[in-house]
């Protein structure tokens, strides 16, 4: 089962920003017909780790699931954000390898001290805006 996790993940349009205005630990919880989601990405510099829990209910239990990738992070004013990926996790599920995961590329539509609220481009293009749109509150 490969689970593919909008990130960040998933701005504020006040003016352009620079990616050090994105660093920090963000933290969002998505509710899906099938379970939640947990997102966690930790922006340092130019670099990012994501950390996706999916928890689900099935008809033999529950099930959770858990994903990681890292890159590198890539802001271009007035409001796109690119996550490139480096490295993921897992590499291999149920004994099948899993491919690297999609490069995301994000519209970010609020972004203040506490608060990040992303649309994600690619899932936009096939789906409702409001499936592909993910807030985030900065912990600390």
């Amino acid at each position: 089962m490969k689970l593919a996790v909008p990130i960040v993940a998933g701005m504020l349009l006040a003016g352009p920003a620079a990616a050090q205005d994105f660093q920090g630990q963000w933290y969002a919880q998505i509710a899906m017909p099938t379970g939640v989601i947990e997102h966690i990405v930790v922006i340092t510099g130019k670099t990012y780790i994501a950390n996706s829990t999916m928890s689900m209910q099935t008809a033999l239990g529950p099930v959770t699931y858990f994903t990681s990738q890292s890159g590198e992070v890539m802001f271009n004013p007035p409001n796109n954000l690119r996550l490139i990926v480096l490295d993921w996790s897992p590499r291999e599920y149920n004994g099948q390898p899993m491919s690297m995961p999609p490069n995301s590329n994000y519209t970010v539509l609020e972004h203040t001290a506490a608060r990040l609220v992303t649309l994600d481009n690619i899932c936009a293009l096939s789906q409702p805006a409001e499936y592909c749109t993910v807030t985030y509150q900065r912990t600390p």
